[in-house]
């Protein structure tokens, strides 16, 4: 019988995703990591569960042996990509996938060595990889993701599910942990992303793949013990710790309301770029960039973790103190920054960009080739064109890997994520497939988006509609904040002129979360009770199914 254990990634100091540590809390009178473990030793299959823990902790105070054997394992919980990693889940924390690169909520549990050389210390023949702060773990996925590996050992290397974070781990047997750990970087999300080099059916869809219960998959809910949102979801449950089913879990789960922790800061409404691809070219956006003082007050009422992204309708670094916004950003905790950008400007201010605290440099490119670029994006003058702004992506790509790579590198490895970004209409849909090709390539991530027309503002420009043809409730409403320069919070990113604002938070009367709490609730409400209709933006909007 092949020795299958359970191998488990667990630091007292510090989160995965760099939080504070929350393995020592107590769940249900034991800690988290015990919890965990109690689930773990439920798995039919696992003979052993092995902790991989920092070198310079003990971790025998907080998790004992009860069923099956515990092994300690002294090894490095994080490595050089670690921050790339983090970087790339941000902003899909709640989704076991969809992180930049393909990140899934596994990648998070890396680096990969440190699972091999557990694995091989053990004569581990495969293992069910979780984290020590998944107290909720179910034993019976697990158990099923394990019986498609057992039976097809060869031919199904790795295995995983559907689950949102925290509920179920992943199986990979140690041949394959050998061929990635000799892969420096490697993660497991790129075996299950689609890569153009190499295309294959959605994993989702194949063998390796358990069909767990749609009413579990579609949780959308991060179930890990690291933050305060899922902290007070897991302790609100009324559940047997050790016993309770996914099932069970999903049906106590109670979601928070409180205001979303994505919030989008329009600094400047100004664009280099003012084509027929952008709203600038059929509205005027006469709203002054916004003061330092609102956007101060503006951050110091955010919750914690929570994502901004500089950009709105504008270029984020046409602002006069894009660079100060982004260190203020910084110094009030803000979980993960986002800046949105033509990338026009100087090299000094792209170098700028290399040593500022920022996930994700998003890059309105929007064509691959100079044609296309002119004809859209009509930059309003001549040195703002196609050449410079690909030079600009590629000197920025070029030095973010060599300084890292230097001997005493300061820097993150592979920090920021350069992100570019094509709006899909019928006049670039010749370049789509180069660019996404080429991008995926050189930054390992490329956006398309739908055109927009800002509730009927500019003209339809997508090839073909892309709404369903029923209607449901709105999911960006209670995923983002959108506030313009002025301060105004528009009801969301379709409102450009704020025809229909929550508030306004540049006269210090009311805070935002105030705003939402007022007003943004109630509108989720209404969508949710299907009360769209009476709505004026929402009733002319095509964009109500983006994520």
């Amino acid at each position: 019988m092949p020795n299958t254990h359970a191998i488990v990634i667990a630091d007292r100091q510090q989160s995965r995703m760099g939080l504070p540590s929350h393995l020592e809390d107590r769940l249900g009178g034991q800690t988290v990591l015990q919890r965990t473990v109690n689930r773990l030793e439920q798995i039919k299959s696992v003979k052993k569960i092995i902790i991989v823990h920092p070198a310079d902790q003990d971790l025998s105070d907080i998790v004992s042996q009860n069923k099956k054997p515990l092994v300690f394992h002294k090894g490095e919980v994080f490595d050089k990509f670690t921050a790339l990693r983090q970087s790339a889940r941000k902003w899909a924390m709640n989704n076991w996938r969809g992180g930049l690169g393909g990140m899934t909520c596994y990648d998070e549990l890396l680096p990969i060595k440190s699972v091999h050389d557990a694995a091989v210390a053990n004569k581990t023949d495969a293992a069910i990889l979780v984290g020590g702060d998944w107290p909720l773990v179910d034993p019976t996925y697990c158990q099923k993701t394990l019986d498609i590996h057992l039976e097809h050992p060869n031919d199904m290397q790795m295995t995983f599910n559907q689950s949102p974070p925290g509920l179920s781990g992943i199986v990979i047997c140690t041949q394959l942990l050998k061929q990635l750990a000799a892969n420096d970087g490697a993660t497991l999300g790129s075996m299950l992303a689609y890569v153009p080099s190499h295309p294959q059916a959605d994993p989702i869809g194949r063998d390796i793949c358990y069909a767990i219960e749609p009413a579990v998959r579609n949780i959308a809910q991060r179930l890990i013990y690291d933050n305060d949102r899922s902290i007070a979801m897991i302790n609100a449950m009324d559940i047997d710790w050790d016993q309770a089913t996914a099932a069970e879990i999903a049906g106590t789960l109670q979601v928070p309301t409180e205001m979303p922790r994505e919030v989008h800061i329009e600094l400047t409404p100004q664009r280099v770029c003012k084509g027929p691809l952008m709203p600038q070219h059929y509205v005027d956006l006469d709203r002054e960039p916004m003061s330092m003082d609102v956007l101060q007050g503006i951050l110091k009422q955010l919750p914690s973790m929570s994502l901004v992204t500089f950009g709105g309708l504008g270029d984020a670094m046409l602002y006069e103190h894009w660079v100060d916004a982004i260190k203020l950003a910084k110094e009030y905790g803000v979980f993960g920054i986002c800046i949105k950008t033509d990338l026009q400007g100087p090299m000094e201010d792209v170098d700028k960009l290399l040593h500022l605290p920022v996930d994700i440099v998003a890059v309105h490119l929007n064509a691959d080739t100079a044609a296309t670029y002119e004809s859209l994006c009509s930059p309003i003058s001549d040195e703002y064109n196609f050449k410079h702004v690909t030079d600009n992506l590629q000197w920025m790509i070029n030095e973010r890997n060599r300084r890292w790579q230097l001997p005493d590198a300061t820097t993150q490895a592979g920090v920021p994520w350069i992100v570019p970004h094509l709006i899909k209409t019928a006049e670039n849909l010749k370049d789509m497939e180069t660019f996404f090709d080429r991008w995926m390539h050189y930054t390992h991530q490329a956006v398309i988006l739908p055109a927009q027309s800002g509730c009927g503002l500019m003209p339809e420009l997508s090839p073909v509609r892309m709404a369903p043809p029923t209607r449901f409730a709105c999911r960006q409403l209670s995923r983002r904040v959108t506030i313009h320069s002025d301060g105004k919070v528009a009801q969301c990113d379709q409102d450009w002129l704020a025809k229909a604002p929550l508030g306004d938070v540049s006269d210090n009367t009311v805070s935002l979360p105030q705003l939402w709490e007022n007003k943004g609730k109630t509108l989720c409400e209404q969508h949710a009770a299907g009360e769209i209709d009476s709505l004026e933006l929402c009733s002319q909007c095509h964009e109500w199914h983006r994520p």
